[in-house]
């Protein structure tokens, strides 16, 4: 008895197209899978990983009696680079360095201005032996001053020494010919030795000639003694102030005088002694740069 072959089921067709839906699927989960594990962050890292342990299994396979440069590459590629040490600790101090510069200092004051509101300066120079080694920043710094005098404004320059007491210039308003006098007068000036240090004679001078004009005429003369102190010789402290007193008693308030004391030295008993008798102030200008700012910052 023959048999008859099996007929296929009329659900065949759904099957079949179910099953290879599903080979699609599995496929293309399968090249997502490949693609997400291509791009994903930090394969380089893996790659790298990889790549450094497979050189390690390479170089503990090699035998002992092979060449040991398969493991020094290795070696060396861990051991941070001389230079570059030396590049960071450059960088380093670089910018410790930045990082402890000072400040810029304040720019000076334009003289101009306190010269036109004085409208009378006298200064007084001391030039004993003992100012010798500061002479040239008080002469560079007094030129640069008087260069910058504004035309009309009255000016004198005194001096003392062991030789006495100088008007190398007259109190005048300045113009162009006097101007260039008040510059070439203290570029002349040079020290004389001795023990005669008549401070408060050239002081009492030159306070005389920041008077001379009539009372109140100027808004506020201002007076400027540039010395390192040290007095022997001459009028006394005692003497100077009682004139100065009575003098400025004859003038408007707004006209006294102001004194400036400028001291390149360590001494500053004979500035602070007249400050405290007549007002005004003393400066300390140890090194030349302070020198010259403290000549060139009027009151």
């Amino acid at each position: 008895m023959s048999s008859s072959p099996p007929q296929p089921s009329e659900n065949w067709p759904r099957k079949r197209v179910l099953v290879v839906a599903a080979e699609v699927l599995l496929v293309i989960a399968l090249i997502a899978l490949n693609l997400y594990l291509w791009v994903r962050p930090g394969r380089g890292d893996d790659v790298a990983s990889a790549e450094s342990t497979a050189s390690g299994a390479t170089s503990v396979a090699t035998p002992a009696g092979g060449s040991a440069s398969a493991t020094e590459p290795s070696t060396a590629s861990a051991t941070t680079s001389p230079t570059a040490s030396m590049s960071a600790s450059s960088a380093t101090t670089s910018a410790a360095t930045s990082t402890a510069a000072p400040a810029p200092s304040t720019p000076i004051p334009d003289p101009t201005t306190a010269l036109r509101a004085a409208g009378r300066l006298v200064v007084v120079v001391d030039s004993s032996a003992s100012m010798a080694t500061h002479l040239p920043t008080v002469q560079d710094s007094l030129t640069e001053l008087f260069r910058q005098v504004p035309d009309g404004v009255t000016v004198g320059l005194t001096t003392y020494s062991p030789a006495g007491v100088a008007v190398l210039v007259p109190a005048e308003p300045v113009n162009g010919d006097r101007r260039e006098q008040l510059v070439k007068a203290v570029q002349g000036l040079t020290t004389t030795a001795g023990t005669n240090r008549p401070v408060f004679d050239a002081l009492t001078l030159s306070y005389q000639h920041v008077l001379a004009g009539q009372p109140g005429s100027d808004p506020a003369p201002i007076l400027m003694a540039i010395t390192d102190g040290g007095r022997s010789g001459g009028a006394d402290l005692a003497t100077f102030v009682t004139f100065a007193k009575a003098e400025t008693a004859k003038r408007a308030r707004s006209a006294t005088p102001r004194f400036v004391g400028i001291t390149p030295g360590a001494d500053m008993t004979l500035l602070n002694q007249v400050v405290d008798a007549v007002g005004g102030r003393a400066v300390a200008a140890g090194t030349p740069s302070q020198l010259h700012d403290a000549i060139l910052t009027l009151p």
